[in-house]
């Protein structure tokens, strides 16, 4: 069988050694109670699961009060939640939070580093550098780096992503 659950997966990362750098959910988002309401509690769990780690993830939920001051707490318990942007446009606006943000961006973004109404998009390294993964780069971990991880269209969906990119 494959998986776990919820408490199994918890007791994997509490396994972790100290300052492992981890990705959580490669796919799919956080635990949540109704459709636009982040899990307060599973998140608390996977929080305290992280402790001396360096874990890190995205959500799309919606940025309300509940799961704003969720994903803020998680942030300042070394736990780093990336709120994940649509397009630029989207990205910008929540990067009016001061939460940290990673954001679709269109094919011609490139690699390059672009500043955008005056917020810095720097490009994921593992999007163009074959020796460059998550569990070797750390950048979206890093909760306070005041720039928002832009991943140009590609891959097998490049082409779905990049209309999504363009608003």
């Amino acid at each position: 069988t494959r998986g776990t659950n919820y408490q199994g997966f918890l007791d994997s990362v509490t396994a972790l050694p100290d300052n492992t750098l981890w990705r959580h959910n490669v796919a799919g988002d956080l635990q949540g109670n109704a459709p636009d309401t982040i899990d307060h509690n599973a998140l608390e769990s996977l929080v305290g699961a992280n402790t001396g780690k360096r874990g890190f993830t995205y959500t799309h939920y919606p940025i309300n009060a509940d799961n704003l001051k969720a994903v803020q707490s998680a942030n300042d318990k070394g736990f780093t939640i990336n709120l994940s942007g649509n397009n630029i446009d989207h990205a910008l606006e929540l990067h009016k939070t001061g939460l940290p943000v990673a954001s679709v961006v269109p094919i011609e973004h490139g690699s390059a580093t672009r500043i955008i109404n005056g917020v810095k998009f720097v490009t994921c390294p593992a999007v163009y550098k074959d020796n460059v993964q998550c569990k070797s780069c750390g950048l979206c971990q890093k909760k306070d780096r005041g720039f928002i991880v832009a991943f140009p269209a590609h891959g097998t969906s490049a082409k779905k992503a990049d209309i999504i990119a363009r608003g």
